[in-house]
């Protein structure tokens, strides 16, 4: 059964208990358990990709840093 669709990919559960992924023409098996530590490891690397966009954006706005070479 389909329990999610997206422009990327699509989700079926079915009775055996794993969650199919679909990309494209390749599907992913997943027990619960890694479904939920993939779903925990991608939310990590958004969230760092995020506050080091903030990081770029934040240093850029504060202009070049000079340090003193004596």
């Amino acid at each position: 059964m389909t329990v999610a669709d997206g422009p990327v990919c699509r989700v079926d559960h079915c009775a055996c208990g794993m969650f199919h992924v679909a990309i494209g023409p390749m599907t992913l098996r997943f027990e619960p358990a890694a479904a939920e530590s993939l779903v925990a490891t991608l939310q990590q690397a958004l969230l760092a990709r995020t506050n080091d966009a903030h990081t770029h954006t934040n240093s850029a706005l504060a202009g070049p840093t000079f340090t003193d070479k004596n």
